[in-house]
């Protein structure tokens, strides 16, 4: 056995032996199938010599082992995905492309045909109408990953509302309690830190002695910071990271720099829409975010948070009547969910349309996790 042999077996045992102790199953028979793979590729017994040198079954068989590894990296392993809009600035920006690793919380297995890659474009020529994608619907699962999800992970959803793909970051873990009090999450009780580069409305203002602002601290904002716009009475409205706070703090024609919370909006409320709640995008819950196996006792508020998730992910019919609470035709006074859910928030708090405005995430609609950028004008990575 040559030196490049031994170690490509020593490697595929490794990872065999690896996924064998963490009950990754799944990546486990991928490593065999790896291996018998790799075997074939490379041994000299006589079956596998003949094999790769019968070339009208050995090429078709290649081409179609590269058309199954493509498939099966894009849907179990890494996808690309490009940041469509501002809402995790200054995190990731708009145009920045970013790696998807679905392999942490695990790959979620294909739920009909249209969800393969390359697959689905063949059933989209079969097909040629939208509805098509509807008419055939495998159950929802997903395989073991590494982890579960945690408040700080950044990753990638589809939209419980419009099926698009967005990305936000984890404030609320299943099971956890979140509030927001003046801009600042609080997690079980307990006050989290913001994201290094989660960015706020902040108003500057100027020193009362000048009238305008000075040309040199004008530039200096629209070059570090482009929606810079100076109004009346020297002062600005801007988004602004706490560590551009505390530099523009420093200079000495910049009177008060602080963040402003958001008042409640009388357009756009938050999620559950309750205007007696006067809750907004600052100042919000607490809630707790539902997780598979919590029992949660029904009332007014429970009701409104929690009966759109029943109905659409939870799968049933869900309604109240006369003050009482109906699961499936049977009175009820408590709900034990069956799903996980967590709760999406974008770094540029004040602009971003998140679970504040659409409620919780259920985990059959999380892509993965984003672990990297690939491209980005600044090369920076995700934090």
């Amino acid at each position: 056995m040559t030196h490049k042999r031994l170690i490509g077996h020593i490697t595929l045992a490794i990872i065999i032996f690896y996924t064998a102790i963490t009950a990754l199953h799944w990546l486990m028979i991928i490593g065999l199938l790896g291996w018998m793979i790799f075997f074939v590729a490379t041994s000299r017994n006589s079956w596998c010599v003949a094999f790769r040198q019968t070339t009208w079954l050995s090429y078709p068989a290649l081409l179609l082992l590269v058309f199954i590894a493509a498939i099966g990296f894009k849907s179990m392993f890494l996808c690309l995905y490009k940041i469509p809009s501002s809402s995790m600035e200054q995190t990731i920006k708009p145009g920045d492309i970013v790696w998807v690793n679905k392999m942490v919380y695990g790959p979620r297995l294909p739920t009909s045909p249209y969800d393969i890659p390359w697959v689905n474009v063949l059933f989209w020529l079969a097909n040629r109408h939208d509805s098509a994608k509807t008419q055939i619907t495998w159950p929802y699962r997903r395989l073991k990953g590494f982890s579960k999800m945690k408040v700080g992970d950044i990753f990638v959803f589809e939209h419980p509302d419009l099926g698009e793909n967005f990305i936000k970051r984890c404030m609320g873990a299943p099971g956890d309690t979140l509030q927001l009090i003046d801009a600042r999450v609080f997690i079980n009780h307990k006050p989290v830190a913001n994201p290094p580069r989660a960015q706020f409305y902040s108003r500057i203002e100027m020193d009362t002695t000048v009238r305008t602002p000075n040309p040199s601290l004008t530039k200096m904002l629209k070059k570090e910071w482009m929606n810079f716009q100076p109004h009346q009475h020297c002062y600005a409205g801007i988004m602004l990271t706490e560590n551009q706070r505390d530099q523009l703090r420093q200079h000495p024609q910049v009177s008060r720099v602080s963040f402003e919370t958001r008042s409640a909006d009388t357009i756009w409320l938050v999620y559950p829409f309750i205007r007696e709640l006067n809750w907004d995008i600052d100042n919000y819950g607490p809630v707790v975010i539902p997780c598979n196996g919590l029992r949660m006792k029904l009332d007014a508020i429970t009701f409104a948070l929690y009966q759109s998730i029943i109905r659409k992910y939870e799968g049933h019919d869900f309604y109240t009547k006369d003050n009482l609470y109906y699961l499936d035709g049977q009175p009820i006074t408590h709900y034990e969910f069956s799903h996980d859910y967590c709760f999406a928030m974008g770094d540029n708090r004040h602009d971003s349309n998140d679970s504040r405005y659409f409620g919780f995430v259920p985990m059959k609609l999380v892509v993965g996790k984003a672990t990297a950028t690939v491209y980005s004008p600044n090369s920076e990575d995700i934090q």
